[in-house]
């Protein structure tokens, strides 16, 4: 679809002149602590979406917000034309927990800083939410081409996504919902400078490995050396489950992992020789890691699985406190991250065999989100090439993604496997699921460029 002469002076006018109220709603948003881990929070997962009801419904959308097993879901729709193509715009407005005592500031109480807003979900996934809405706004109030928009907002993908394929089906059913011929999701990060279109995205198994040695604690003055620790017996399971080098060694899981296509690696090949190794190390604060050599990097993070202990339940946890007792009781928080072929029932179900063959008093339960995959060869991927050419200025990479979106799959399944765009606007360093999480107000200016363009000419 053509457009005038004026469009890029107007949208870099919009861009500058909704700064000011970008950032105020945006730390609106952020203030709500929408933690869906964290049962304490559970009516700010609602106020939310009530607010994204303020938000949409003052630029003209239909919205509402719809009861799930879980969670609740967000609907809303923006009809432009009946002779218009439907897009679905999907986001989450759930948010990791954010009580790391590395946060320089309350993590709820949004600050900007050196040109970026810190706080948690500011960009993941507030911050790219809100950009998209304010390209909509653009296009709407300039009369330039717009599809029919369908808004779909989560409030479970920071826990896996539990119920999103049976919401989408319940809703597709009752009419709430409507199958598009597209999605656009925006919950991924740059490679380095350049803007990512990602291709594949890991599945995740999050598991709770539980072991108990006895009724209660024990005094390690009267058992010390005698009794079992749990805590101690538990970790000595664990640490069989990958090897020094970090490669997953749970019997049986490997045998299933598919290796890269010759086209996926010549990808690969290609896209590490954009990878800064020490900017990557400077920008996740990583001091150690397996390897350094930029092709094994990508290869660990993209096509391979993973094996890691995040935490423990029922163990010590107060600082500077020591409590001599022998634990009786030992809870680990374990993920297994999934590569295509491999599903959470078979992933979880091999390391239970293998920790049940060190220790039979060993239990694991858990749930998960599958793998995807996403072709690359259609018109809307093209189209986002061109917009983040457009908007970011520098040439899309095609990437495979380390991390999980749930969504994805519910999508490819309930929605018949449509074409699924996944523009990232999010940079390394904006620290996702990490203390002092931000999201760079010139990022969000480009990102907004960015969805304007990409929206506008999907549009017959």
């Amino acid at each position: 679809m053509p457009f005038d002469s004026d469009f890029d002076l107007k949208l870099n006018h919009f861009v500058q002149n909704s700064l000011f109220s970008f950032r105020k709603e945006l730390m609106e948003m952020v203030s709500i602590p929408s933690i869906s881990a964290s049962i304490e929070q559970k009516q700010n997962l609602t106020r939310i979406l009530e607010k994204m009801q303020v938000v949409t419904e003052k630029m003209g959308f239909r919205s509402q917000i719809i009861p799930t097993k879980g969670n609740p879901a967000f609907v809303a729709t923006l009809e432009t034309n009946p002779q218009a193509e439907w897009v679905t715009i999907y986001n989450h407005m759930d948010v990791q927990p954010a009580d790391e005592p590395q946060w320089k500031s309350n993590s709820f109480e949004p600050q900007e800083i050196n040109g970026a807003i810190v706080g948690r979900g500011s960009t993941d996934d507030k911050g790219p939410a809100l950009t998209t809405l304010y390209a909509i706004q653009f296009l709407k109030e300039n009369s330039y081409p717009l599809p029919n928009i369908q808004l779909i907002y989560e409030t479970e993908e920071e826990i896996g996504s539990p119920n999103f394929s049976d919401f989408l089906q319940s809703a597709i059913a009752q009419k709430q919902v409507r199958i598009t011929p597209s999605v656009l999701v925006s919950d991924t990060i740059f490679e380095g400078e350049h803007p990512t279109l990602t291709y594949k995205l890991r599945g995740v198994m999050r598991c709770f490995v539980e072991l108990e040695t006895a009724p209660k604690e024990i005094h390690s003055g009267l058992a010390g050396g005698v009794a079992q620790n749990a805590l101690e017996t538990l970790m000595r399971a664990l640490l069989q489950c990958k090897d020094e080098q970090g490669n997953v060694t749970i019997p049986e899981l490997m045998d299933r992992v598919q290796k890269p296509s010759d086209e996926e690696w010549k990808s690969t090949q290609k896209i590490s020789s954009h990878l800064n190794v020490e900017k990557f190390k400077q920008d996740l604060g990583v001091k150690e890691m397996f390897t350094q050599n930029p092709e094994e990097m990508l290869e660990r993070i993209w096509h391979k699985p993973t094996f890691d202990v995040h935490g423990f339940e029922n163990v010590q946890y107060k600082i500077g406190e020591i409590k001599t007792v022998i634990p009786a009781k030992a809870i680990a928080k374990v993920t297994i991250r999934l590569v295509p072929n491999l599903t959470p029932e078979y992933a979880i179900e091999k390391l239970r065999v293998h920790l049940q063959t060190i220790n039979p008093n060993i239990k694991v339960t858990g749930s998960g989100s599958f793998p995807s995959y996403v072709p690359v060869d259609n018109v809307y991927m093209r189209k986002a090439q061109e917009a983040c050419q457009y908007g970011f200025g520098k040439e899309a990479l095609f990437v495979a993604g380390g991390g999980t979106i749930g969504s994805v799959p519910a999508f490819q399944i309930q929605f018949n496997n449509p074409p699924i765009v996944l523009i990232s606007q999010s940079l390394l360093s904006d620290g996702y699921h990490a203390p002092n999480e931000k999201f760079e107000l010139q990022q969000a200016q480009k990102g907004i460029k960015t969805m304007a363009k990409y929206l506008s000419s999907i549009v017959p």
